[in-house]
């Protein structure tokens, strides 16, 4: 399996779309960093609310916080939630779980001494890997640009109950809010992972992929907030407003999709 996973991690470090995909977060990181530290020091109540960094939808209504030196790095990946979810996971799931078939490059692979189920989990490892380097590269980036950009600061609150955490504990509260959020964005590719083994045109993929994004907004409010609202549900599950058990069995559900994969992948004829 190692060197199935190696060989893949090779083979998508190899295309260009990748450092595209990583230049698109880091660049998209910075600029909203940047945006969230102008509204910092504004003294404006309007540009305050216009760039307010921290959106959390309460029963009462929307609550609006500035993201500061603490809170930047969760307020950076909640903004960046629906790019990420709508551009980079769709593109980055169709090239490696798809891109073979529609290259016509799959039966090469398959040459190689490995069962295709076990080309598919180690695509699927692959995807997971790539998903948590994504995640890494926008927690480390706002991480520096909170301390280049934002004044420093001994304490912080939390929306919407005013929590106050100190600096110290801001690393372990960000890094859990992010660690939640991978366990989102990797339920959401293993759904997409089975929509690039069914259809074989990688674009076509992509498509269908924010067309199932979009109907599961109108068919379930879980998956609405799921989908659209990841810090509103992230930080409820944090203040245990709200049970982690849902997002674990959307990811536990993924799971077993994904072991569906690798059984199709063994079964599937790719004569085509």
């Amino acid at each position: 399996m190692y060197a199935i996973i190696r060989s893949e991690c090779y083979r998508l470090f190899k295309r260009k779309i990748i450092y595209v995909l990583l230049l698109f977060t880091i660049c998209m990181t910075v600029l909203l960093s940047l945006g969230f530290a102008a509204a910092n020091g504004s003294e404006s109540m309007l540009g305050k609310s216009m760039l307010a960094a921290i959106n959390y939808q309460s029963v009462d209504g929307p609550v609006l916080q500035n993201a500061d030196r603490l809170t930047l790095p969760h307020a950076v990946l909640s903004n960046l939630d629906l790019m990420l979810v709508f551009i980079v996971l769709p593109v980055l799931t169709a090239i490696i779980i798809g891109d073979d078939r529609a290259a016509g490059s799959l039966r090469m692979v398959l040459t190689r001494p490995f069962k295709g189920g076990s080309i598919m989990l180690g695509k699927l490892i692959t995807l997971m890997l790539s998903n948590l380097l994504i995640i890494a590269c926008t927690f480390f980036v706002s991480q520096i640009c909170s301390m280049l950009l934002m004044p420093k600061i001994g304490s912080t609150t939390l929306v919407p109950d005013q929590t106050v955490i100190s600096a110290a504990q801001s690393w372990g509260f960000n890094g859990l809010f992010y660690l939640l959020y991978a366990i989102k964005f990797a339920a959401v590719s293993c759904v997409f992972a089975v929509v690039s083994v069914l259809i074989k045109n990688t674009a076509v993929a992509v498509v269908a992929d924010v067309a199932l994004l979009i109907a599961a907004m109108y068919l379930s409010p879980f998956l609405l907030d799921f989908l659209f609202s990841a810090l509103t549900m992230i930080y409820d599950i944090i203040a245990g407003r709200e049970s982690i058990m849902a997002l674990i069995a959307m990811l536990l559900l993924s799971l077993a999709a994904s072991f569906l994969l690798t059984s199709y992948w063994t079964r599937m004829n790719y004569q085509e």
